[in-house]
């Protein structure tokens, strides 16, 4: 053979072992292309709704500008931070995969303009291929462009027929994801959407003390014209629904509150609480409606004679403004003018066995409660007070005043505030369980 053919066949062998290698890598599936990535080199997605895009915390101020209102994060307006608010991702509804799916559907339809055509199951027919996605393996979910969202629950769609309907229908998107009714699925359902804006764990607040703050999973803007609209979607995946008082409030600020999974009935303590405002701002009235708080009732400028169980021959009577018994104890409340001779009357009073409240004129609510329940020996502070604290519920209620609790009291304990409470947070307060009463 020839040194020139030797060099044909070496040639040969070499093309031939290479296209053998090159055969076993197009058939290893190892080397297989991804369609999706492919597709993602020929068009770059873009960003789903930069346009709303907002992180939590950063709302928009609402075009109800009365009502106090801070997203959690916030800053107060003396520059302190508020108390912390934590971001909790609510509990996965313990629901079977039929009866979450259903509600679903039912929250979509809510929340989604309907069009004829995303309701039809998806099929393709051309010359070349047919395909139909059984609907009730693969639900359909309506899009904000007329589009449709395919659901594929058990993530059973092959890649390349996920490549085939994109391609041949731009506006499908296919959401794989589970479990069924999960905060996950339905973020995924919401950004396949369209919608203008959708902000994960929003809240909101309203007023400053008491303040009331709403939580949700969700807050969606249909379009750019929403918060002028007061059409607002919040979704909460509370498995316990808020009080329909609410409810109501929310919707009446623009708000229209969604809870598709919550099927418990409201929290109700065992036994109810009981909340006494002091709406009254002089000083005998604020004394007087503490009293009745307490269920006591006070003698109005009683002259009580100190020396009257001694014998001892001395007579003196001294006037108090308001005396009252409660617990064995004899009590009594009076106001120091900075007389000397009044301030001996009280400590002789101290020394006879009476329990003595000496009020200062510019003495207010606070000042008034805290000596009161001081001789009083009844345990409480001053501070902001969580009446309703956000557990499952979606919502809290922090309040100003004093948290009692005494063997004497009726029920055992109290809520003792002066703060103003509007209609709101009276139903909200009355539906959670708690017995108002005012004076």
């Amino acid at each position: 053979m020839s040194f020139f053919l030797q060099i044909c066949v070496a040639i040969g062998s070499f093309l031939a072992l290479f296209c053998v290698s090159d055969l076993y890598a197009v058939m290893d599936p190892r080397f297989e292309l991804d369609p999706q990535a492919i597709s993602a080199l020929k068009s770059p997605s873009k960003p789903q709704q930069t346009r709303g895009r907002r992180t939590p915390g950063t709302s928009r101020k609402s075009p109800k500008a009365a009502v106090s209102r801070r997203s959690a994060g916030s800053v107060n307006a003396s520059g302190n931070a508020p108390e912390q608010s934590l971001t909790l991702e609510s509990p996965v509804p313990a629901l079977t995969g039929p009866e979450a799916l259903a509600r679903t559907q039912s929250l979509w339809k809510k929340i989604v303009p309907s069009h004829n055509e995303a309701q039809k199951p998806l099929s393709f027919q051309t010359p070349v291929f047919s395909l139909i996605l059984d609907q009730e393996r693969y639900p359909v979910f309506a899009r904000m462009n007329g589009g449709r969202i395919i659901l594929d629950q058990d993530s059973s769609i092959p890649p390349l027929v996920k490549s085939l309907i994109e391609e041949k229908d731009a506006s499908v998107r296919i959401v794989a994801q589970s479990p069924l009714g999960s905060k996950k699925l339905i973020s995924s359902l919401l950004e396949a959407a369209g919608f203008y804006s959708v902000e994960e764990n929003f809240a909101i607040e309203f007023g400053a003390d008491p303040k009331l703050t709403v939580r949700a999973d969700f807050k969606v803007e249909k379009n750019a014209d929403s918060l002028i609209n007061q059409d607002v979607i919040i979704i909460s995946n509370n498995r316990t629904p808020v009080p329909s008082s609410l409810g109501n409030f929310l919707k009446k600020e623009g708000f229209s509150l969604y809870e598709p999974f919550a099927s418990l009935p409201p929290l109700v303590p065992l036994e109810s609480r009981t909340i006494h405002s002091v709406s009254a701002k002089k000083q005998a009235e604020i004394v007087d409606s503490i009293l009745s708080a307490f269920s006591v009732i006070a003698e109005k400028n009683k002259h009580v004679d100190v020396f009257a169980t001694a014998n001892n021959g001395i007579s003196l009577a001294v006037k108090a403004e308001r005396y009252f018994e409660r617990g064995g104890q004899r009590y009594v409340v009076t106001t120091f003018d900075g007389d000397p001779v009044n301030y001996t009357l009280f400590r002789i009073l101290e020394t006879t066995g009476y329990k003595v409240v000496i009020l200062n004129a510019a003495d207010d609510f606070r000042n008034v409660s805290e000596k009161m329940l001081s001789r009083m020996k009844v345990k409480g502070a001053f501070a902001r007070h969580s009446l309703l604290q956000e557990d499952t519920s979606g919502y809290s209620l922090q309040m100003s005043g004093f948290n009692l609790n005494d063997a004497l009291l009726p029920g055992g304990d109290l809520f003792l505030t002066d703060r103003a409470m509007n209609k709101v947070v009276r139903d909200i307060l009355k539906e959670s369980g708690f017995a108002i009463t005012d004076r």
